[in-house]
């Protein structure tokens, strides 16, 4: 499939979805993320890879250059939170363990007003829920935040060290605002 990408510099034609992809996932590397390809239908990598240890220690061009030619990215990729990706941290918000999104609207509500709220990168999932992603000094592991009444799975969580978060340009994700990943901002201990 041929893809048109249009940019700063003009209309650009990339050979296939794959080629696009890659490209992205190069521009994240490059900005300091450790990034990896999906499996298959998946959230998460591909089978049998081992990508914890990307977490702590920042992934070499050579690491990403052989993840990405071993596994295909046309599925998409997704980000290793942590140390390894610059202290690269994110709120994960799942609407879909939220009826009627209550808990979401009570925390949106709460947050949109500060200005630290301003600096967050934010983008949409393919179940309609959000990332609000950013970098702090300290982060911590992942943390369930919030629960809707009545429901076991979080509806608010944090995606903290060794985690791993599904980025666009993945089909059915899509950035909201602050659509710069080569430039995530760093908040405060107190702010995050």
């Amino acid at each position: 499939m041929s893809v048109i990408n249009v940019s700063e510099g003009g209309v650009q034609c990339i050979d296939t979805q794959r080629e696009y992809i890659r490209k992205i996932a190069w521009a994240y590397h490059k900005a300091g993320l450790n990034v990896l390809p999906l499996a298959e239908g998946k959230k998460h990598p591909p089978f049998g890879l081992k990508w914890k240890k990307f977490g702590e220690e920042r992934m070499s061009d050579a690491e990403w250059e052989y993840l990405f030619s071993a596994h295909d990215p046309v599925h998409g990729i997704g980000l290793v939170t942590g140390k390894g990706s610059g202290n690269a941290e994110a709120i994960d918000i799942d609407t879909k363990n939220d009826p009627g999104e209550k808990v979401f609207n009570l925390f949106r509500e709460s947050i949109k007003d500060l200005p630290v709220f301003q600096n967050l990168i934010k983008t949409k999932t393919r179940n309609g829920g959000r990332h609000l992603i950013y970098r702090s000094p300290e982060i911590d592991g992942s943390k369930k935040l919030s629960r809707a009444e009545g429901v076991v799975e979080a509806a608010i969580e944090t995606r903290g060290k060794n985690a791993f978060l599904v980025l666009p340009p993945t089909a059915g994700y899509s950035f909201l605002e602050g659509t710069d990943l080569s430039n995530i901002q760093t908040i405060s201990a107190e702010d995050r």
